[in-house]
């Protein structure tokens, strides 16, 4: 199995916040996927997870490429807007992990 490099995570509330943040610090490129105000709002302010303030990449779909790896936290009732937002960051090698 190929080694995951690269990650996009879908979802970035206190759940995918976190787990991008220790991803990030386990040495994997990590994105975070937003559009509009939320894109802006991540990428001034950054995010809080224990307390310390993080700043992580932020693409829209405009910008997305193909990742090893997607990570999709988000409530069950967002489902069908993250499948929309991810469908750029796949290709065929893509695993995709729902939390």
């Amino acid at each position: 199995m190929k080694e995951i490099v690269s990650v996009a995570v879908v979802g970035a509330g206190a759940i995918g916040a976190s787990i991008a943040v220790r991803l990030k610090d386990a040495g994997k490129q990590v994105i975070i996927s937003a559009n509009g105000e939320r894109k802006d709002r991540y990428l001034k302010q950054g995010f809080v997870v224990n307390g310390q303030q993080h700043f992580l990449p932020v693409r829209d779909q405009q910008e997305a490429a193909p990742v090893d790896l997607i990570i999709v936290a988000v409530k069950n009732y967002s489902l069908e807007e993250a499948i929309e937002e991810m469908r750029p960051y796949i290709n065929a090698n893509t695993i995709i992990l729902s939390l």
